[in-house]
């Protein structure tokens, strides 16, 4: 889906003129283009969607926590949130998020973190959709000037993100396969 589509799907639900670009001058185009980049954001973090799921490396800056920690680790300035930190083997190491930062006593982190995705296209059909439904919501008042419409659309992002949420949940784990010997045996 692209931008437009993504914003057409809203306005349509709430009864709006549809546009043709987002940077149009409309109104709609206008409330569209200032809501994306937060509402696209919000929801990225909402949950650990396997398509924004990144891995890092990062090495210690030169400037030292002032106490309590040894190394002060920056955040790349993609990451909207950090699920793990992990020490090279893949154990899980003690950390805390301060600010832009992660500090810890190890010399290397490997971190998952989940990162803003700003190319639609790199956005599955399913998200597009409870994106469409909180932008929706989120233009009820100043497009349609109706309450009651925006409190219908917030209970279409929630079924919207439902349906993508488990969409996503259906992909990224591993089979196990069991012989057929081990399957007969009780």
């Amino acid at each position: 889906m692209t931008q437009v589509e993504v914003c057409n799907l809203a306005l349509g639900w709430i009864g709006s003129e549809l546009i043709t670009s987002i940077d149009d001058q409309a109104t709609p185009a206008r409330l569209c283009k200032a809501s994306w980049a937060t509402t696209r954001d919000a929801i990225l973090e909402a949950r650990e969607w396997s398509f924004a799921i990144r891995r890092f490396q990062l090495a210690p800056d030169a400037t030292a926590p002032a106490f309590g920690w040894v190394r002060r680790f920056a955040i790349p300035s993609t990451v909207l949130r950090v699920l793990r930190c992990l020490d090279l083997d893949g154990e899980p190491v003690d950390w805390q998020r301060e600010g832009a930062y992660i500090v810890s006593d190890e010399l290397t982190i490997n971190m998952l973190a989940l990162v803003r995705i700003e190319t639609t296209a790199d956005l599955p059909a399913s998200f597009g959709h409870a994106l469409a439904a909180r932008l929706a919501a989120d233009l009820a008042i100043p497009v349609a000037d109706s309450a009651k419409l925006q409190v219908a659309m917030w209970n279409l992002y929630g079924h919207k993100l439902a349906e993508a949420a488990g969409l996503d949940a259906m992909q990224g784990r591993a089979t196990i396969t069991r012989g057929p010997g081990l399957s007969r045996v009780r």
